[in-house]
Parts: C-alpha cells; sequence; structure tokens
C-alpha cells in the first residue's frame, strides 16, 4: 500500500464518518424537536403556572419592589414628573409656549385677511360660481318635476291592480 492510498481511506472515512454524523444529528434533531421539546415544554409551563410558583413569584415581585432602591428610584421618577409638569405650567416653557401660539395665531389671521381680501376683489370669480350655483338649480328643478311625475303615473296604475 502507499502513502496516497492509506491517505485517501482515511480521508474517504473521515468524510463518510462526518457526512454520516451530520445525518444522524439531523435526524436526531428533528425527533427531539417533533416529539421531546414538546413534552419538557409542556412539563415546564405546569411548573411555572403551578400556584405555589405563581404566589412566589407574588412574593418576590413585592420584595422587590420594597427594597430602598426600588423604591427611592421610583420616588424620583415620581418627583421628577411632578416638577416637570410645575415647570411646564408656571415657568419659562409656559411663556415660551404661549409666545409662539401667539405668533402663530397671528400669521394665521393675516393670512385669513389676505384670502379674504383676494375673495372679496375676485368678481369674476364669483360670477363664475353663481352661473355654477345657477346651471345646477336648473338642472335640479328639471330633474326633480319629472321625479314627482314619474312616481304619480306609477301609483295609479298599481291601484288600478
Amino acid at each position: 500500500m502507499s502513502g496516497q492510498s492509506i491517505l485517501e481511506m482515511v480521508m474517504g472515512a473521515l468524510l463518510g464518518t462526518g457526512v454520516l454524523g451530520a445525518l444522524f444529528a439531523f435526524v436526531g434533531k428533528g425527533y427531539w424537536m417533533s416529539n421531546v421539546a414538546p413534552l419538557v415544554e409542556t412539563e415546564i409551563r405546569k411548573w411555572y403556572q403551578a400556584r405555589e410558583q405563581l404566589e412566589e413569584r407574588e412574593k418576590e415581585v413585592r420584595n422587590l419592589l420594597r427594597t430602598p432602591a426600588v423604591s427611592e428610584e421610583s420616588t424620583k421618577a415620581v418627583k421628577l414628573i411632578i416638577d416637570n409638569e410645575i415647570k411646564r405650567s408656571d415657568g419659562l416653557i409656559s411663556r415660551e409656549i404661549h409666545s409662539q401660539v401667539n405668533e402663530m395665531e397671528s400669521r394665521l389671521l393675516s393670512k385669513l385677511e389676505e384670502l379674504s381680501d383676494v375673495i372679496k376683489d375676485d368678481t369674476a370669480f364669483k360670477q363664475e360660481m353663481l352661473r355654477k350655483m345657477g346651471k345646477l338649480e336648473g338642472a335640479i328643478n328639471t330633474i326633480l318635476p319629472a321625479a314627482k311625475l314619474g312616481a304619480e303615473s306609477i301609483a295609479p296604475e298599481r291601484s288600478k291592480r
């Protein structure tokens, strides 16, 4: 046997073993995921949802909330929120908001005045609108009497039957 053939045999054995190992791992994983994992999950959920476990978790949370660090942090957060609200309603932020609102309001009023001036001066626009409203009124007048006549002519025929 030559050195090359021994090397080929070793490589073939390793490669075959690797492929066979991967195949077994793939099959094993599939079996685990489809059969074993759901059973383990069911057992864990039963244990986790047991009354004793729920009571222990509630006690743990209550004790955690009573610790000085958590209590102090909660107190600081509440004080910060209160201070922030006071500053917003009484301090500089409130004045700044009011000044910005007043400025925007004045700009809006000036734009509305400009728009009203344009509409007042635009007689062509008014005439066009009046013409279109006249057409609409004429169309309504021509349609409504026809609808009334059609309803009256249908009603006597039904009563004759």
